[in-house]
């Protein structure tokens, strides 16, 4: 089995507030992209939700499943025929701990491939308040067969603050 080499393409770092980060003219010669994102948010909650929105589609071209936990609590929910996004991940917002920034995870397989387009996202919440944090799971199908060239990473409702951090990376197997 061939080991996956990870290639930093693209990386962006907040020095102010805004509630979209987009990469750009993807290049297509990788197997695999990941988007690593350590980020907070400026809405008014513990926390806050973040979608990717692919080649700048927003066309009810989106379907996921979700699994959460809100610290002892499980959930899950699913939509189908969503309009601009697809797999959500769960972040720190304005009230949760001072400073703590969440980890986020999209995996996008086979991103080149002719066919329908598949991400997996993962999350982690540290509140440290009522709860003991989140941590979410979540498959997602963009309908489209189109290769993607851009990633957009949308915040659900508010912004991202300064020091949030977004790293593109291309995976090729050596």
């Amino acid at each position: 089995m061939p080991t996956p080499t990870y290639v930093a393409l693209a990386k962006t770092v907040l020095t102010g507030t805004q509630a979209t980060v987009t990469f750009s003219s993807i290049a297509s010669t990788y197997t695999d992209l990941v988007v690593l994102i350590n980020a907070r948010g400026d809405d008014a909650t513990d926390i806050s939700t973040m979608y990717v929105r692919i080649n700048g589609d927003t066309g009810a071209n989106y379907s996921y499943t979700r699994l959460f936990s809100f610290g002892t609590a499980v959930n899950s929910d699913r939509a189908g025929n969503q309009s601009n996004f697809a797999s959500a991940g769960f972040y720190n917002a304005s009230t949760s701990t001072s400073n703590t920034f969440s980890n986020v995870e999209f995996y996008l397989p086979s991103y080149t491939a002719s066919i329908k387009k598949i991400i997996s996202s993962s999350s982690a919440v540290e509140i440290n308040s009522t709860s003991s944090g989140v941590n979410g799971a979540g498959a997602s199908l963009y309908g489209s067969t189109t290769a993607i060239s851009s990633l957009t990473i949308v915040n659900n409702s508010g912004n991202f603050v300064s020091g949030s951090r977004f790293d593109l990376y291309g995976i090729k197997n050596s």
